[in-house]
């Protein structure tokens, strides 16, 4: 039907000026006036050049009437399709939107996931690093009070040493001096030990006593061996309190040393937790930051193309209501010439003689 209504469509000839009436009775101006009306539409003046034309070329009445069903026929059709094409187009839209519904929550709430992500992992990092400092300033400390201690620990033990080492001289003078003052015999005489104790001078410390010693009555040089021998048991024995005491000491420092060595194992094992979590938290923080671009751009997208698809469904919308509101008046106009065809006949074919003898 559609190749007809076209071919009618070229059948059609130069625009024919203004319809020239004349009425012989109020029926007769009903029907003209209902001509002329139709004849002031485009496709109304289409259709009575296409009648007028048939009309010339001798067509009977019967086959305009025919060709005039056969349009209607054929727009009645294409209102059906255009409805078909309508709803389609309108399900199409309405899914389209929901896609782009689906798009915009997804993208919105993956936003919002990403902005609370984001502020979590800002604070989990605020809190890593200040671990992290934390850490490094205990192991710097830990590692300064290791020194002081060390340096204290070499302070001692050299002390230890030379006190020692003092101590043991000590000792050995007295074990020298302690058997010779047993065996020695006084003579009482004081300017012979002086003489002597000139002839010695400083060089011979034991020699000097000794002299000094002969001089003593038998009694108080025994006081003497007995005072000597209790300052050697004496300093003998602080000479053990002082081995036991560097021993303990010692022992105390190696302890504090392997405590420190903990400490510092735990506190680098933490650290290096803790820098691994820092650097997770900063990888998560980032694709957390670009989760959140992405979805915005997403957002932007889709909201955009939500905006256009309704633009762009309105406007197909518009376009189908206007096309179907002029198919119902061409499908009208058809309708009122098959009715005058069919019911005034005769008035219908005094107009379109009209048409055809001007």
């Amino acid at each position: 039907m559609k190749a007809v209504v076209l071919s009618l469509v070229m059948m059609l000839g130069a625009t024919l000026g203004a319809s020239i009436f004349s009425t012989t009775n109020n029926r007769q101006l009903g029907i003209l006036a209902e001509l002329q009306t139709i004849d002031n539409t485009d496709f109304g003046k289409k259709l009575l050049d296409t009648i007028s034309l048939q009309l010339k070329n001798k067509s009977p009445l019967s086959d305009i009437s025919k060709l005039l069903s056969d349009i209607r026929s054929e727009l009645l059709n294409q209102q059906e399709k255009a409805d078909a094409q309508e709803g389609q187009a309108a399900r199409d839209c309405a899914k389209g939107i929901r896609n782009y519904n689906s798009r915009i929550d997804k993208a919105t709430n993956e936003i919002n996931e990403a902005i609370v992500s984001i502020a979590g992992y800002k604070r989990q990092i605020s809190s890593l690093e200040t671990q992290k400092t934390s850490y490094e300033a205990q192991i710097k400390l830990l590692g300064e009070k290791e020194v002081q201690f060390r340096e204290a620990r070499k302070k001692d033990q050299a002390d230890f040493t030379n006190r020692v080492a003092q101590q043991r001289a000590v000792v050995a003078a007295l074990e020298q001096i302690t058997p010779e003052l047993e065996h020695l015999k006084p003579h009482g005489n004081v300017h012979a030990a002086l003489v002597e104790l000139a002839k010695i001078g400083r060089t011979n410390p034991i020699g000097a006593l000794l002299q000094v010693a002969m001089t003593l009555d038998p009694g108080a040089l025994q006081r003497v061996i007995q005072h000597l021998n209790k300052l050697k048991e004496s300093v003998a024995a602080s000479i053990e309190d002082d081995i036991k005491a560097e021993a303990e000491a010692k022992r105390n420092f190696d302890k504090m040393i392997g405590e420190f060595n903990e400490e510092r194992s735990n506190l680098e094992n933490s650290l290096t937790q803790t820098k691994q979590e820092l650097e997770t938290a900063k990888q998560n923080l980032h694709n957390q930051q670009v989760r959140l671009k992405n979805n915005q751009k997403e957002l932007k997208i889709a909201t955009k193309g939500k905006q256009q698809l309704i633009q762009q469904c309105d406007e197909r919308k518009a376009r189908y209501n206007s096309e179907k509101a002029a198919r119902a008046k061409e499908i009208k106009i058809v309708e009122k010439v098959l009715q005058i065809i069919a019911s005034r006949l005769e008035n219908m074919q005094d107009y379109i003689s009209k048409r055809v003898n001007k």
